[in-house]
């Protein structure tokens, strides 16, 4: 029975899952709200930076270190994975144009989320190297009790290529949404002149209107009590960054794609940076 459920879960819509939490949970979550400045959204939301939040990526992505699961997202365990096949494609393929090489720096990658979801299909590569940049929490954590050979943590960018300056991707999975100043940080990004820059399971609104804030709120069995401010870009304002610079590769839908509002989207896209920049 448990692996009937498994294989059906596969076929049925994310939204499914969602209208079924909502009636067992009894309260709204999702994205909501049209806001007109980062902060107007910040004074009717919690946080994402709280002591509940962080204790549970931890407990569950310790679970996965010990090999009691699979793997974890927003510290929801998984007992199979769940593969981003064009963000497999991209490491891979980035893997292929440094002689079997990776070197990954994930920008707010939490305690490993994306490189424990990935390790299985990268053993081929002959040297991983996954540099996590994050918070102070999740860094003092995962250099504790997560680094090793390949996972390292790091506080800031800086930091990070100081150690390890021959970064081949830089994976910006979920995070771009998340910070108050995000087209700061692109240019930023963009300027590092990183060979590959893969962007995943990031917010776009499908009109032609420009970004849109609005409140995410957490489903209760994930976080309680938990929403937060978050962007939907307007895709053509967020290309510009990348232009004379970098060229899109691959463009793609992610699996959480019916969870967003009625004019938005979550995707994907692979940029390679230009030779003659």
């Amino acid at each position: 029975m448990n692996q009937l459920k498994r294989h059906l879960k596969e076929f049925i819509p994310p939204a499914f899952f969602r209208i079924r939490e909502y009636l067992r949970e009894g309260s709204f979550f999702g994205f909501s709200g049209d806001y007109p400045t980062w902060e107007a959204a910040v004074k009717v939301s919690t946080s994402w930076n709280s002591d509940t939040v962080f204790g549970r990526v931890r407990k569950a992505a310790l679970k996965v270190k010990q090999g009691e699961a699979v793997y974890e997202r927003d510290s929801v365990l998984f007992d199979q994975v769940h593969y981003s096949w064009p963000l497999l494609s991209g490491l891979l393929r980035a893997a292929l144009a440094h002689g079997g090489k990776l070197h990954v720096l994930d920008f707010g990658g939490g305690l490993g989320s994306s490189y424990y979801q990935n390790r299985q299909m990268l053993k081929p590569v002959s040297d991983l190297q996954w540099c996590i940049v994050e918070q102070g929490k999740f860094v003092e954590i995962g250099q504790a009790e997560f680094q090793d050979h390949e996972l390292k943590f790091f506080a800031t960018v800086e930091e990070c290529l100081d150690q390890i300056p021959s970064i081949h991707v830089l994976l910006l999975s979920a995070v771009l949404q998340a910070l108050e100043s995000p087209h700061e940080f692109l240019e930023k990004f963009v300027r590092l002149g990183i060979q590959t820059i893969l962007i995943d399971r990031t917010s776009f609104v499908l009109s032609d209107r420009t970004d849109r804030i609005v409140v995410q709120t957490v489903p209760p069995s994930i976080y309680p009590q938990t929403s937060f401010p978050a962007w939907f870009f307007n895709r053509e304002t967020f290309l510009s960054h990348f232009s004379g610079k970098y060229q899109l590769v691959a463009e793609f839908d992610t699996p959480d794609s019916a969870a967003v509002i009625h004019d938005g989207i979550h995707r994907g896209l692979i940029f390679e940076r230009l030779t003659e920049c």
